[in-house]
């Protein structure tokens, strides 16, 4: 599953070499994945999403406007089915052991228990859902054709953007792959792309285990606003400020990382007269551990419905929807 999520521009792709020092031992920490069919995986993924915008002028009229806020808990369960002959996984399994979207009016929780099979990598990438426990909602199946659609990079390639070309040593930095980890992502064409920046940090390599930190700092060209609007310049902020650690296992064909990010935009521009503030902060957290107990794919209702099985349970209202009557 998606394991980092951020938007930056797609042309930008560096290659700077590392300033590395040459007294100091070498970690070759960019390493890939190599799978076999049966490698299973679990990846825990949760986020917090806020949203505020603010109009200061008509506040004293109506009052300061309700912040938005989405958390989300994930746990997908990943088996490898097929792979080419340098061990890049085509084939897998895809399980959702829990799936949890919550705005604090409504929580959607339709595909819990749902199964995916995903075919090719980039973007050959297919999937079909094949089987779920209860009927999914729109907003589901929209966020499953992200989440595993050819529209984003493999989690292997969106990693190893992050992570050096060469040996690195403790203390190093070096430039990271923006285009790649803005390949298909949302908002990447509203980025000041010749001001974009993405480094990554070795801070510690313990115990079999390299620590990373990262930090991006991503521009936006104007406010942002309906897609039919004329663009608005900032007048104040504007930048998607991002900072996170990433930590990658030096041992096993499938190493285990976790991946912590908050990011958080902030600024103010004047539209049709008037002040507009916008807060936006969002913090993730992705830990995929080896192994994890993947049920048989037979017992998983199928999807859609054949003839004969009995039909899932009804999608509960997705948020913002109204309840079926």
């Amino acid at each position: 599953m998606r394991a980092l999520a951020t938007p930056i521009a797609l042309a930008l792709t560096f290659a700077l070499p590392v300033l590395a020092r040459a007294a100091a031992p070498g970690h070759d920490v960019g390493r890939r994945d190599v799978w076999k069919p049966g490698d299973v995986v679990t990846t825990t993924t949760k986020e917090d999403r806020y949203r505020e915008i603010r109009v200061p002028d008509k506040e004293e009229e109506t009052g300061p406007s309700k912040p938005q806020r989405l958390r989300s808990v994930v746990v997908a369960l990943e088996r490898c089915e097929e792979t080419d002959l340098e061990g890049n996984r085509t084939r897998a399994l895809v399980y959702f052991d829990t799936w949890s979207f919550d705005n604090g009016a409504a929580k959607d929780e339709s595909l819990k228990g749902a199964l995916v099979d995903v075919t090719g990598r980039g973007k050959e990438r297919t999937w079909k859902l094949v089987g779920a426990r209860t009927a999914p909602s729109k907003p589901a199946l929209a966020w499953l054709a992200r989440e595993v659609g050819a529209s984003r990079p493999d989690d292997d390639t969106a990693r190893r953007a992050w992570l050096p070309k060469v040996p690195v040593a403790v203390g190093d930095e070096w430039p990271a792959e923006l285009a790649v980890l803005l390949d298909g992502m949302t908002g990447a064409d509203k980025l000041d792309r010749t001001r974009a920046t993405a480094t990554s940090r070795l801070e510690a390599v313990e115990g079999g285990v390299a620590k990373m930190t990262l930090a991006a700092k991503l521009p936006l060209t104007s406010f942002p606003t309906a897609k039919s609007a004329k663009p608005v310049a900032w007048s104040k902020g504007g930048a998607y400020a991002w900072k996170g650690s990433l930590t990658v296992a030096l041992e096993g064909r499938v190493p285990a990382t976790r991946l912590a990010t908050a990011g958080t935009l902030e600024g103010e521009a004047v539209v049709e007269g008037k002040t507009v503030a916008i807060l936006v902060k969002v913090d993730r957290t992705s830990e995929r551990a080896l192994g994890g107990t993947f049920p048989d794919p037979a017992t998983v209702p199928p999807y859609p419905p054949v003839e004969g099985a009995p039909a899932p349970t009804p999608a509960p209202p997705a948020m913002g929807e109204t309840p079926p009557k």
